[in-house]
């Protein structure tokens, strides 16, 4: 390695800046990336970072350029905001968050060739926590723009840009969370343990609801039926063996449960498959079916979708895609917005009409930690497996339906 007495030379794989130390810093401290894509600088190779760009991810960046150059100029008045009533803390942290997103806005200018453009003024609130609220909403909708284009973009080295800003983005939203609320109270979040339960915290709230079918016997609506005591954390079972469900009773302590999780990296929208209709757009993934059986109601959710422009078909398409639990199914507007639920954060028990039990529904987007650590892709819709028989764990892939 490239030495000045103890001291190396790191380069960021994100905004290519150079850092001098002893070991590579746990956050890039010119855009933030975690200290993995910090790599010693005789490695570099720029013939890495010389990839044509399609045009789907030249309109991404297009779109990761203008939410860049808008936070960033949103937290330079934050800043001075601050500076202006004595708040020393307000104004440093908003100060680093602006540094952050111009490198951002300033990588993404570097890819698309194109010189940075200048900023806009954008308001904001005399007020820290007013401004602490926006920036968390900011930092929430770049979250999920950026995961929508990892997503979409065919380069290897684009998606690994994109899911980058997604990690990085996702430390913003949690030093605003800590703002808006006591430090001590623990995210909300569900963690996977070593072939264990899952730990739930944050005071997720849980419920038990099961299947109503209509008069053929077809699933038609989701009905609540119990409510369990609010807690601000609480273990679930994965091995499917306790005595006190959903709750964890030590059993797969006795049973030796082997919990491993085999469930891929791969987001939503890689490898779906897409049908068109007039009004509506249909992504299923078939991989993560549970079983409901909502989509086979009426026309079948794939017919109604392709003929979404007949009276009733459309509202029956949105309304089979919102129950199906495991996310398997999406529909889109034909602006290309995902037409889902307004969920709260919450964990459901669910049961089929004949009592059988289904699979842990998460829904609102709740955090989900590997063993490893490693954050799941978030989802308005996600189903865990409860019995401990699933392929595909920690999620759900149907196996209940043979325990």
């Amino acid at each position: 390695m490239k030495q000045l007495g103890s001291v190396l030379v790191f380069r960021c794989r994100l905004c290519h800046e150079a850092y001098l130390g002893e070991e590579p810093p746990s956050r890039c401290p010119f855009c933030g990336a975690p200290e993995k894509y910090l790599i010693p600088a005789e490695n570099w190779d720029w013939s890495e970072f010389r990839v044509e760009i399609s045009d789907v991810s030249k309109v991404n960046l297009r779109a990761a350029l203008k939410l860049e150059l808008d936070n960033t100029a949103f937290y330079l008045c934050a800043m001075n905001a601050a500076q202006k009533v004595g708040d020393d803390y307000g104004y440093a942290k908003f100060k680093a968050l602006k540094r952050v997103e111009n490198e951002h806005a300033e990588a993404i200018s570097k890819a698309l060739q194109i010189e940075e453009p200048s900023l806009d003024d954008i308001p904001c609130s005399s007020d820290f926590k007013d401004n602490t609220q926006e920036g968390w909403e900011r930092e929430d909708r770049a979250i999920k723009a950026y995961s929508k284009f990892a997503a979409e973009a065919p380069e290897p080295l684009l998606k690994q840009f994109f899911s980058v800003l997604v990690e990085i983005e996702t430390d913003h939203l949690d030093l605003h969370s800590k703002d808006l609320n006591n430090e001590n109270i623990p995210r909300a979040r569900i963690k996977v343990t070593e072939n264990g339960p899952y730990i739930v915290t944050g005071g997720i709230p849980l419920l038990r609801m099961n299947i109503e079918t209509d008069s053929y016997g077809d699933p038609l609506r989701w009905r609540e039926v119990e409510r369990y005591p609010q807690r601000e954390s609480y273990a679930l079972c994965r091995c499917g063996k306790s005595g006190n469900k959903p709750y964890c009773d030590g059993t797969h302590t006795r049973n030796q449960f082997n919990g491993a999780e085999t469930a891929g990296s791969e987001l939503y929208l890689e490898n779906v498959r897409e049908y068109i209709g007039p009004e509506l757009k249909l992504t299923d993934k078939r991989e993560l079916c549970v079983g409901a059986a909502f989509c086979v109601r009426d026309a079948n959710i794939w017919n109604l979708t392709v003929h979404s422009d007949r009276p009733s078909f459309k509202e029956i398409a949105i309304e089979e895609a919102a129950n199906c639990p495991s996310g398997r199914l999406v529909v889109w507007d034909k602006r290309g917005n995902p037409i889902e639920p307004d969920y709260e954060p919450s964990i459901v028990v669910t049961e089929h009409e004949d009592g059988l039990l289904g699979p842990l529904w998460v829904r609102g987007e709740v955090e989900i930690e590997s063993v490893e650590g490693i954050i799941y892709e978030k989802r308005n819709r996600v189903t865990l497996c409860n019995c401990g028989e699933s392929q595909n764990k920690p999620l759900c892939d149907g196996s209940h339906f043979d325990t």
